[in-house]
């Protein structure tokens, strides 16, 4: 795994149950981890240095962005491995983890510990609207 660490995963469960939800295919971890960084990658590169934040390790990362990210990773892991039977706090924290990354999308909530993009980072900052507006008025 990249970012994710199994003692992040064993925090929210014991290593029975994610053997349990893991059924056999170990490679389910690495797939959703992906599956999730991309979200991830998609929520937040346009606001936040990620891909600086994903090198990082044990304590270095931001706590808060590991917790909502092992949410989301577990739900794509009893996705992959039943489909048919996703627990339902499974299904509550993906979405609590996904209505967090709006906000911090958004601007409503600052990420804490992960770099902003800035201009010098080769990403644009923009403010207000692009189009500048003509002044229709002639004197």
């Amino acid at each position: 795994m990249i970012y994710i660490v199994s003692d992040d995963i064993l925090k929210v469960m014991t290593q029975q149950e994610l053997d349990q939800v893991l059924d056999g295919h170990p490679s389910a971890l690495d797939d959703a981890e992906e599956t999730t960084l991309d979200m991830v990658r998609d929520y937040l590169s346009d606001l936040y240095e990620i891909e600086a934040e994903f090198i990082k390790t044990g304590t270095d990362r931001s706590g808060t962005l590991v917790a909502y990210m092992v949410d989301v990773l577990l739900y794509y892991i009893c996705m992959r491995t039943a489909p048919d039977n996703v627990p339902e706090i499974r299904m509550h924290n993906k979405e609590q983890s996904l209505k967090w990354f709006l906000q911090v999308n958004s601007g409503k909530i600052k990420l804490s510990g992960v770099d902003k993009t800035t201009a010098e980072s080769g990403r644009p900052m923009r403010w207000g609207d692009s189009n500048t507006a003509e002044n229709q008025l002639n004197y």
